[in-house]
């Protein structure tokens, strides 16, 4: 995995111990001497590469001070004995921030919060100061014993605490519902009320009847009922899935079309790979670690060694960094079945394209910004060029047009979408393809990723 470092303020160098931030760090803070300060420690699962940063009063109503502090791997950091009486605001991003409980990165963003002189910063603890309540109280509320509702209830797990397994469940779960910015807390206070009860209500009812918490998620759909879904933890386990058969691309033009297109890969228990390309198919064996994928395949007699790092995994989507430098887009969906973008998608939102626009083998990823306004203009921009430009944009057929005279017009043809990240295509040209994402630090990150392995 990718290290993250970030350097700490030089004002704070000489009273300060350091920054985290770095995969490899043991709770050192990254400077390799014993720690200062108060240990902390942020907990969905175990958050690795979490800022985070201090503020008194109202988040609300004051500026977080940040100063580069992130966690390790484990999800610890120090709290310097000049914050120990300010409130704490842990940044989760996607595709930096790791979870202990998943696969690769953090696929959305969002943050958490505690009071002063914590010892963990748990959406329990983002909950209670949401609703302007106290630990215990919340514990009542759900039912859940307090000492797992106040503390690090992962590790509680290992005395057999049923209410420490419950309240881990809860925990993974209610992080759907968090926004982007603490600040936003006390304006969903009321949603966030109403998805607790929902989730509490659907574990109970899920631990009486199958009782395999550890393996799933509770998550609202858009009609905001709860769905189960299995945490992704294992990646041999998700590449198996139900004997599932993944369809995969490059995201680089050149490659894309030199393999014709979508493939399809499959995987056995046995850590046998297949892979069914243009009418040849190809055989070979694979092996997994943490959220690296390795394989070797027999095609004809030549051998292909390759090495995929998983960045994003979801249950319809993964997005993968190749050891040549690109992006793979996986799928298990049916790409025939699409149905289409919408303009709800789209009016009023802003969303960020990730593409490779290189004509040839070498990648060039490149991130275009569109501000989609419901008068039919869209506000674009790229981090290839400076400013910014205004086009128009409809639906059509369930096609998303960006019309621009100067430049030529765009079709896009949606694949999939999962409710956070969407694939599209060229209309005009399917082997361009596009990661659709409103996640700013997911689409930054992705590409600061694509970039490094580039180096």
């Amino acid at each position: 995995m990718n290290t993250k470092i970030s350097l700490c303020a030089a004002a704070l160098a000489l009273v300060l111990t350091g920054c985290g931030g770095s995969d490899s760090s043991s709770g050192d803070n990254g400077g390799g001497t014993t720690p200062t300060g108060s240990k902390i420690t942020v907990i969905d699962g175990y958050i690795g590469n979490a800022e985070l940063c201090f503020y008194e009063g109202e988040l609300s109503s004051t500026t977080p001070y940040c100063y580069g502090l992130y966690t390790d791997h484990n999800g610890t950091a120090y709290v310097p004995e000049q914050f120990a009486q300010h409130n704490v605001l842990a940044k989760v991003q996607a595709g930096l921030s790791d979870d202990k409980d998943r696969i690769g990165y953090v696929t959305r963003s969002y943050e958490m919060v505690t009071r002063p002189n914590s010892s963990v910063v748990t959406p329990f603890t983002t909950l209670a100061v949401a609703r302007n309540m106290e630990l215990n109280d919340l514990a009542s509320e759900l039912n859940l014993d307090e000492t797992a509702v106040s503390g690090d209830y992962v590790a509680a797990k290992s005395g057999d605490s049923e209410d420490a397994v419950k309240a881990h469940a809860f925990a993974r779960s209610l992080v759907n519902e968090l926004p982007l910015y603490a600040s936003d807390l006390e304006n969903i206070a009321s949603e966030l009320k109403d998805a607790s009860d929902d989730i509490i209500e659907a574990i109970e009812l899920h631990d009486q009847s199958q009782g395999d918490l550890d393996e799933v998620d509770f998550v609202r759909d858009e009609n905001g009922d709860i769905e189960v879904e299995h945490v992704i933890s294992n990646l041999k386990n998700y590449l198996i899935g139900n004997d599932a058969t993944w369809k995969m691309a490059s995201f680089n033009h050149y490659w894309n079309e030199y393999d014709g297109g979508f493939y399809d890969v499959s995987f056995n228990a046995d850590n046998e790979i297949t892979i069914k390309q243009a009418g040849f198919t190809a055989y070979g064996t694979y092996k997994t670690e943490d959220n690296v994928l390795s394989s070797e395949t027999d095609f004809g007699g030549d051998i292909e060694i390759s090495t995929d790092e998983f960045i994003y995994t979801s249950s319809t989507i993964a997005l993968v960094v190749t050891d040549q430098g690109d992006i793979g887009f996986w799928t298990n969906e049916d790409l025939t079945q699409s149905n289409g973008f919408e303009d709800q998608d789209l009016e009023d939102k802003t969303w960020y394209f990730i593409s490779d626009d290189s004509n040839t083998s070498t990648a060039e990823p490149t991130l275009l910004t569109a501000e989609f306004n419901s008068d039919g203009t869209v506000i674009l921009s790229s981090d290839k060029f400076e400013g910014e430009w205004t086009s128009q944009w409809q639906i059509t057929d369930s096609m998303l047009e960006i019309l621009d005279e100067d430049d030529g017009d765009l079709r896009f043809s949606l694949l999939v979408n999962n409710g956070s990240l969407m694939v599209a295509n060229d209309e005009e040209d399917e082997f361009w393809l596009y990661a659709l994402t409103q996640d700013k630090n997911l689409a930054d990150n992705i590409i600061a990723d694509w970039k490094n392995t580039q180096e």
